[in-house]
C-alpha cells in the first residue's frame, strides 16, 4: 500500500474526496474512534468466526484499524490467538470444515496486516506448530475414505477394473 499527500482549496472538498474514498475502502470513517482500542473484534467462537475474518481484512486499509487489531490480537498475551488455536483443534476434532477454513483465512488476515509483532507471536515457540499446522491443513480437501464412501455402483466397477489393470501389469 502507497502512502499518498492530497491537497485540497476547501474543506468541502476534502471532505467529498474522504466519502469517496471510504466508501470505495468500505470504511466507516463516522464510528472511528481514535481513542478506544476495545472492541475491535468480536469473541473468538464458532459462528462468527467468518465476521472476524471480514473485521481483520478491513483493517488491512488503515493504518489506525491495523494498530488496533494487532493491539487486541496481542493483549494478554495473545489471549486472542490462543483461542484461535483452541478453536481450530476443536474444529478438527469435530469435522467442521466451515469453521477450520475461517480460521485460515482468519490467519491468512492476520499475516497480510503486516504487523511485525503480530508475525513474530504467530511464529514464535509457542504458537509456530499451530501456525503451520493451520496453513497447512486444507479444510477443502476430502480424504479417500470419504470418496470411498459415497462410491456410485459405475464408480466402483471403474476404480476396480483400473485396479485389476494396475496388478496386471506388475
Amino acid at each position: 500500500m502507497r502512502n499518498v499527500a492530497l491537497s485540497f482549496k476547501s474543506q468541502v472538498e476534502a471532505d467529498e474526496v474522504w466519502q469517496h474514498m471510504s466508501t470505495l475502502l468500505e470504511v466507516n470513517t463516522e464510528s472511528e474512534d481514535c481513542d478506544s482500542a476495545e472492541g475491535t473484534l468480536e469473541r473468538a467462537e464458532f459462528g462468527n468466526l467468518a465476521r472476524v475474518g471480514e473485521r481483520i481484512r478491513a483493517a488491512a486499509v488503515s493504518e489506525l484499524r491495523r494498530g488496533r487489531v494487532a493491539q487486541e490480537l496481542l493483549r494478554d498475551e495473545a489471549k486472542y490467538v490462543k483461542e484461535l488455536v483452541a478453536l481450530f483443534e476443536e474444529g478438527k476434532r469435530k469435522g467442521l470444515i466451515e469453521e477450520v477454513t475461517n480460521i485460515t483465512d482468519i490467519y491468512k488476515a492476520m499475516i497480510a496486516l503486516s504487523d511485525q509483532e503480530v508475525v513474530k507471536v504467530l511464529f514464535c515457540d509457542a504458537f509456530y506448530l499451530s501456525t503451520f499446522g493451520i496453513f497447512e491443513r486444507n479444510p477443502n480437501t476430502v480424504s479417500y475414505t470419504h470418496l470411498r464412501a459415497h462410491e456410485t455402483g459405475r464408480n466402483l466397477v471403474c476404480r476396480l477394473l483400473l485396479e485389476k489393470k494396475k496388478k496386471k501389469k506388475k
